[in-house]
């Protein structure tokens, strides 16, 4: 289980439209793997709209 983001950066998050999205997780286990595969994307500039398979080939 995550644990809450840090009340220190708070407003900051609210500010940014991010504190829902650090909210995420709260009381789930998520899997990273997923989400780490997105922002590779996102960073290489790869599309990221449609159906993708993370199963190794």
């Amino acid at each position: 289980m995550s644990s809450p983001p840090s009340p220190f950066i708070e407003n900051d998050l609210r500010e940014a439209g991010f504190w829902n999205v650090a909210n995420i997780g709260q009381g789930c286990k998520l899997d990273l793997k997923p989400i780490s595969a997105f922002i590779e994307r996102l960073q290489l500039g790869l599309p990221v709209d449609g159906l993708y398979s993370l199963d190794p080939l």
